[in-house]
């Protein structure tokens, strides 16, 4: 089973529990960070960082930075989507608990 974001409330609605990576973009040149997630119901759901008032773009280029060298794998023992899916979660976008085996 692909790693999922199991969500800590369940959103109303129809029952949307969990989110999966189903795709990522990365720029240095904007600088941006774009990660679109899936619902278990084919909702989509699209988490960007760009430079705003809650990061600037030093940050989001230290993060692509840590990206690129997959530190999250040598650092954390985790797969990229885990990584994404742990910062989405810890911004309080959509917070739950990642489970799931790397593909």
């Amino acid at each position: 089973m692909p790693e999922i974001l199991t969500l800590t409330t369940p959103v109303a609605g129809p029952s949307t529990t969990t989110w999966k990576v189903e795709d990522i973009y990365l720029s240095r040149l904007a600088p941006a960070i774009k990660v679109t997630l899936v619902s278990n119901t084919g909702e989509r759901f699209v988490f960007r960082q760009i430079p705003g008032p809650d990061i600037t773009a030093a940050e989001i280029l230290v993060g692509l930075s840590f990206i690129n060298q997959g530190k999250f794998m040598v650092n954390q023992g985790k797969s990229l989507e885990k990584w994404l899916l742990d910062r989405i979660s810890a911004a309080g976008v959509k917070v739950g608990t990642v489970s799931g085996t790397v593909e």
